[in-house]
């Protein structure tokens, strides 16, 4: 996987050298709240599942957003079940783990940074949010995302450990739009 250098971000894979920042940020109740894995993490199993699991599957992938001038991790964003047959994937594993990123220009960089280069692969991505976090619901159907009223693709994601969760997808066309709307408002910013 490729580091995704933007403006204000860089994006790069995960690797041990961020498992620390990743193991604070997914134990902060604040910030687990709405995970549909809210299980108090370790160093070691997240060394564990990195070693077991994420090296030997090709299927995901999970981002590290680096501030491009200071050099400070500050969010997570990735994707599973990547299926290259039906060319779809679901997006998430999104963590703000620095609340100073929230208005951050490399934030909402970091996701077109990551869609530009997944929709290569991809004509449609889904994703499973928590029906209660109305902050990541906003931020979703700003970015594109509508809710899925038909068939479900990943019924296994609506019912995560006592989360409730909606399916919404975004297909690359519906992406195209976006991008050209907020991503021309966004590289305004940007310099």
């Amino acid at each position: 996987m490729p580091e995704l250098i933007g403006h204000k971000v860089i994006l790069k894979e995960l690797s041990p050298e961020f498992f620390s920042e990743v193991v604070d940020w997914r134990n902060d109740k604040e910030l687990n709240k709405f995970l549909n894995q809210p299980q108090k993490l370790t160093l070691e199993a997240e060394t564990a599942w990195y070693q077991n699991r994420y090296l030997q599957d090709d299927t995901q992938g999970l981002m590290i957003f680096i501030d491009k001038e200071n050099g400070t991790p500050f969010a997570t964003l990735g994707w599973t079940d990547m299926d290259r047959e039906k060319r779809r994937c679901i997006l998430g594993r999104l963590l703000l783990g620095n609340s100073e990123y929230r208005n951050h220009a490399g934030f909402l960089e970091g996701f077109f940074l990551l869609s530009d280069y997944l929709y290569q692969s991809v004509d449609m991505m889904h994703i499973h949010v928590v029906k209660d976090n109305r902050k990541a619901i906003r931020l979703n159907k700003m970015l594109g995302f509508v809710e899925n009223y038909g068939e479900i693709q990943y019924p296994h994601e609506l019912f995560v450990n006592n989360l409730h969760q909606r399916e919404y997808y975004r297909t690359k066309e519906m992406y195209q739009k976006v991008r050209k709307s907020l991503y021309e408002d966004l590289q305004e910013s940007l310099f």
